[in-house]
């Protein structure tokens, strides 16, 4: 049995089709069914793909090359469509059996959809990740406290009794003092990003076993930027790089993203099928 995936909305009149563009499936064309000023933008797919048990069978296994494939697709589509326009951005796995269901949805969440594409047009989210060299960072802190070069000095000349409680103490100081430099150095980061953006979402940071780094990430933001000051916006984050790499920070951007993290659909679900 057919239906229709739908990537995103945006303020396109339709039908439309996007030339060259296949779908989530690799194989059906992509195309608008629009409402009004507003168009969904879809491609047809089995429904048996997407039923529920069978979808969250999928999700749950992290090995499953059907759910990595196919998400590459989703932001493949989301990404060639909001070229030149603003889009809302569906998440992974939204499905309708009857285009009458998309018109329905356009038609009771118009003036909704207009607002949200009304403030996101001209404006892309971009991604900031801030790592931080916890060893490094440790040494220079312990080079420049004086309660904690006071500490170390009586750890090389106290009694043997006392060193374990003497390391333990130094261990404390030590990491309060990381915690209160990594907290300042993220208000800084973060109040000067904000300058040329609109808006700004934390979003959980992730392990050094999902990143694959060394270094440990203590932020990680998502911008929502308009065009006309991203070159500020990049030329900030330039300086911060520069100012900040010898205190053991590294900044990193990606983008531009559709706006994730600043659209909020209550119905945004997977499971219209089931």
């Amino acid at each position: 049995m057919r239906g229709f995936y739908v990537y995103c909305i945006t303020s396109e009149d339709g039908p439309k089709k996007f030339s060259g563009l296949n779908g989530i499936d690799n194989k059906s064309g992509v195309f608008t069914l629009a409402y009004k000023d507003l168009g969904a933008i879809v491609s047809m797919i089995n429904l048996s793909d997407f039923g529920g048990n069978e979808l969250k069978k999928k999700l749950d296994d992290p090995k499953c090359k059907w759910v990595k494939r196919t998400v590459l697709n989703h932001q493949k589509v989301i990404n060639k469509v909001m070229k030149g326009r603003a889009v809302i951005p569906m998440r992974f796995g939204i499905v309708y059996k009857k285009k009458g269901q998309i018109e329905e949805v356009l038609e009771k969440n118009y003036r909704k959809f207009k607002n949200i594409l009304g403030s996101l047009v001209d404006k892309k989210e971009w991604g900031v990740k801030i790592f931080c060299d916890q060893g490094r960072l440790a040494s220079k802190i312990q080079a420049k406290d004086g309660s904690i070069k006071k500490l170390r000095k009586q750890l090389g000349t106290g009694p043997e009794g006392k060193k374990f409680f003497l390391q333990k103490k130094l261990d404390a100081i030590t990491e309060s003092r990381m915690e209160e430099e990594m907290n300042k150095y993220s208000q800084i980061f973060l109040k000067r990003l904000s300058k040329d953006s609109d808006k700004y979402i934390l979003n959980d940071t992730s392990s050094k076993e999902l990143t694959g780094r060394n270094e440990e990430m203590i932020i990680n933001v998502a911008y929502l930027v308009a065009d006309k000051n991203l070159v500020k916006f990049e030329k900030n984050l330039d300086e911060l790089r520069e100012k900040y790499l010898g205190d053991r920070f590294l900044l990193e951007l990606s983008g531009p993203w559709p706006p994730y993290n600043f659209v909020n659909l209550d119905y945004d679900r997977p499971k219209q099928i089931n």
